[in-house]
Formats: structure tokens, sequence, C-alpha cells
């Protein structure tokens, strides 16, 4: 499910939604539609819109939309988030409404987290969602961190270890997977910028137990977003 991607995304635009409120519009391509450890397409990527709206400095809207490139597979997200800066933490809580339209099914889920910037060289940062449907939470510590290079071009590498707790299996619990990955911005003026990704994902005990899911997994990504 896509919301445990987005609340990394949501810590990173913390800053920025309280500097400027303004929304903003992606649109992109991810050669695999990876979440949980698990890739959700049976062959081909996934096309993603998505849309944000900060309604305050601590307030903001959400909705993504992915349709699969090759595979029968929608889902939309619509989201709000509550993000609150204390000294050198970011805070956040939200609630997501998931929609499988050609699955004919849907889920309600919970995040919050925090993040810690008090240094300049690494952002530690905890995530938690908890899914209605599956009765489950799925847990996240990771490491990560933006560098600009210069002022049109920043690179955010990330490293993440998480634990299922009956989210995405009801049949164990525990380490899920660890996946780290790079994400590449550059600015191309003041409205729009583009960006890449590149993950890769390596199974933890709990994939491995349930089985079938257990193979290591990359992936690639490019987007771009505008300001509007």
């Amino acid at each position: 499910m896509r919301s445990i991607h987005q609340l990394f995304i949501a810590i990173v635009l913390i800053p920025l939604a309280s500097a400027s409120l303004a929304a903003e519009l992606d649109i992109g391509y991810d050669s695999k539609y990876v979440s949980e450890g698990r890739n959700n397409l049976p062959e081909g990527g996934i096309v993603w819109i998505n849309f944000s709206y900060p309604v305050t400095d601590e307030i903001s809207l959400s909705a993504a939309y992915g349709e699969g490139e090759s595979s029968k597979y929608d889902e939309l997200n619509v989201g709000l988030e509550y993000s609150h800066q204390w000294n050198d933490f970011a805070l956040f809580a939200n609630y997501t409404r998931l929609e499988f339209f050609k699955d004919n099914s849907f889920d309600n889920e919970f995040g919050t987290g925090a993040a810690w910037s008090g240094s300049d060289w690494i952002t530690p940062s905890l995530n938690v969602v908890y899914s209605t449907q599956a009765d489950g939470s799925f847990l996240e510590l990771g490491l990560e961190q933006e560098y600009q290079i210069n002022p049109h071009f920043s690179i955010n590498p990330y490293a993440r270890v998480t634990f299922d707790y009956g989210y995405a299996s009801d049949e164990f619990d525990g380490h899920n997977h660890t996946y780290f990955g790079i994400i590449a911005s550059h600015a191309l003026n003041d409205t729009f910028s583009i960006s890449a990704t590149l993950e890769h994902n390596i199974s933890g005990n709990n994939l491995k137990n349930v089985g079938g899911e257990y193979n290591d997994k990359s992936w690639g990504g490019l987007h771009i977003s505008a300001v509007l």
C-alpha cells in the first residue's frame, strides 16, 4: 500500500510546507510497485499522479492515484495530515482512505511518526501505520538526509528497517524487510522539478517465512512535480 511511502514524503516536506503554503502536483512512473517488501504487480510498472494541498502550516490534504502499466490494478489514496514542529522534532499524524476500484476493495489507515532534525548529517525517523481492514500495524525505523549539492540539485539517501505486525501478513510477526535507496532531485525553475529514485529491498524473516516473497527487489522511478 502506498501510504507507508507517503509517511516518508510527509516527513521530508514538513519544513517545506511551513515555509510556503503552495499546492504541489507530481506525476511519475515507477518500474515496480514495491511496498512492504512485496511487488504488488505481476508485471510492469505503475503510473502515479499525486496532489498535495497545505490548508494551513500544520494541516494538509493529499490525493494519489496509481494505475498499473501492464497489470489490471488501480489505487486511490485520499489523506488528511496534521504536522507539528517541536524543537528539533517534526511530528505528524494522518488518516488515509484507500480505494481499489478494480479489486472492489478498500482500507482505512491511521499513521503517526516523528523525525529528528538536530543533526546536519543524518535524520532518524520512526513511522507507524495501522490498517483497519488488516487489523494490523507496520513499523519503519529510518535514517535519511537531504544534501544540497548546488542551488538546483540535491540528493536524499535513505535506509530503513521494517517490522510487520499483522499489516501485510497475518501469519508471522517481526522483521519484514530492510531497504535503502537514493532520490536525486533537480529544480528546472521556480515551478518545475524532476526527481529520480533508485531503491533496493532485502527480505527479512517475515517475508521468508511467508514464502514466495523472499526474493530481493530493486526498482527505479522518474517523476516531475510542479508547485501550483
